[in-house]
């Protein structure tokens, strides 16, 4: 990326939430010279998210995976997960004892989360994919 010795099959991975701000600089070619938008996950990537997460945690039988899955449209993905933790502490703060968290707990849980992601800053990144 300095210029200073070439490298080569490297590929540098970058990540952020304010590409408006990047210094123009780092996007030159043989720089950082494509941007692909990564928007939130379809219910498909969330299912897979709540699918991973339940590999830490012992769920009961009637946690419905799809459901969850459905009922977090618009939630980022750290927003699951930190949706599953929520439902752990959940279930322990109900019951000290829980042996697993319930669809009981999750439903608690969905009452108070509410995703970050707002529309106009869905509208800004698609802007922002289109004009470059």
């Amino acid at each position: 990326l300095d210029g200073i010795e070439p490298l080569v099959s490297v590929t540098v991975v970058a990540a952020t939430n304010r590409p408006d701000v990047l210094d123009p600089g780092i996007l030159r070619p043989d720089r950082i010279d494509r941007q692909i938008y990564i928007g939130p996950p379809d219910c498909a990537a969330r299912e897979e998210i709540l699918r991973l997460q339940f590999r830490k945690i012992a769920v009961a039988p009637d946690v419905n995976i799809v459901d969850l899955a459905q009922r977090t449209s618009g939630f980022s993905g750290a927003e699951v997960v930190s949706l599953c933790q929520e439902a752990g502490i959940e279930a322990m703060t109900q019951n000290p004892d829980a042996e697993c968290v319930e669809m009981r707990h999750f439903n608690a849980c969905l009452l108070k989360f509410k995703p970050r992601i707002t529309h106009d800053m869905l509208e800004f990144y698609n802007n922002w994919r289109r004009t470059r």
